[in-house]
């Protein structure tokens, strides 16, 4: 009997220290590839008081004299953290990238934040807050923003907002409005089931029903996301996260526990901004704004329809646009085509500091 139970014991323990000499392994090879030479650059993990509430800032760049940039997650809730040695580490040579995880997401989540605060007004102000930090700690007179998902929708309020502290305006997997896009995705979903005749697929669309969902709808949202997931429509020729979710055990910009916060501040910060920002729609919200404007789409990109972002573009004021293309990305080029992302970054700052 004492032999059997030891060799259950091992049977369930071998796994588990495989994940976690694997984890382990990946840990230290991320960690040499982010490391950075402080003596001319920055490298800091923050927790600093936005408007009464702690959030945490991760400032990153091979040389101090570069130009800064803000970049503004998406979610709400879902801050890209844990995949920085995927997507900037090229473009740390050339810019110093503050990446802020906002209230209620990541690291900065914490179950006692006031629920009437997840607002978009409130982000407004902590963003506002969060550049002219930025500003004074990198001593920079105008900073860029790089918004991605809700984080476009809250970058280009900001940069309306905010146009004398801006440089420019870079989106990614640019929203527009929530309740168009999910329409469109939920559409095209059906269609390719149809077409395939995958009947389990129908009878989930048939059954959570058609968007927009409220926040008492989350089951639903989150169902209609990961047949988005299953089906290309957030990552192209993809039907999984599986990888890319790893990496949030591997990074070394977070504790075990802070693997918690990432998917429970997720889960909370969907649940209270959820109704507010499907009200947003960005034609109206924000009809022109004072500075350059760049938009890096995914071609195959349905979470924030590439054909809704490339419609607001051409509709959008501004002093100077581009749009540039990414034909084998669907909702996250800097994760999807790293390289080409970054090349293309560092192209418009170098076009705009020259």
């Amino acid at each position: 009997m004492k032999i059997i139970l030891i060799s259950l014991a091992v049977i369930i323990t071998l796994p588990s220290l495989g994940l976690f000499a694997a984890r382990h392994y990946k840990m230290s090879q991320i960690t040499k590839a982010m490391h950075i030479d402080t003596t001319i650059g920055i490298n800091q993990t923050l927790e600093i008081n936005i408007n009464g509430q702690k959030q945490w800032l991760y400032i990153r760049g091979k040389n101090r004299n570069n130009p800064v940039m803000l970049y503004v997650d998406g979610g709400p809730g879902k801050p890209s953290t844990p995949w920085l040695h995927l997507t900037q580490l090229e473009l740390e040579k050339h810019v110093t990238i503050v990446h802020w995880e906002q209230r209620g997401s990541g690291k900065s989540y914490n179950p006692n934040i006031p629920i009437e605060t997840m607002n978009v007004a409130q982000f407004i102000d902590d963003g506002a807050v969060v550049i002219d930090w930025v500003r004074e700690k990198l001593n920079a007179d105008k900073i860029y923003i790089l918004g991605h998902s809700w984080g476009s929708m809250l970058g280009l309020l900001l940069t309306q907002k905010l146009p004398e502290k801006i440089t420019a305006y870079i989106g990614t997997g640019q929203a527009v409005s929530l309740p168009t896009g999910h329409i469109i995705v939920y559409q095209k979903i059906l269609n390719q089931a149809q077409q395939s005749a995958d009947a389990k697929t129908i009878a989930t669309l048939e059954r959570i029903g058609q968007p927009p969902y409220a926040k008492h709808q989350l089951k639903q949202y989150n169902e209609l996301f990961w047949l988005m997931v299953k089906n290309g429509c957030e990552l192209h020729q993809k039907s999984s996260y599986s990888s890319f979710y790893f990496d949030i055990y591997s990074t070394p910009l977070y504790s075990l526990s802070d693997h918690m916060k990432w998917f429970n501040g997720n889960q909370f910060s969907t649940k209270y901004m959820l109704d507010e920002i499907q009200q947003l729609d960005m034609r109206n919200a924000v009809p022109a704004v004072q500075v350059p404007v760049y938009m890096l789409q995914g071609r195959h990109d349905y979470n924030a329809p590439a054909t809704l972002a490339e419609a607001y573009f051409n509709q959008l004021q501004a002093p100077s646009k581009q749009f540039i293309w990414f034909e084998n990305s669907a909702h996250s080029p800097n994760m999807e085509q790293p390289k080409k992302f970054q090349h293309e970054v560092i192209n418009i700052i170098q076009q705009l500091e020259n």
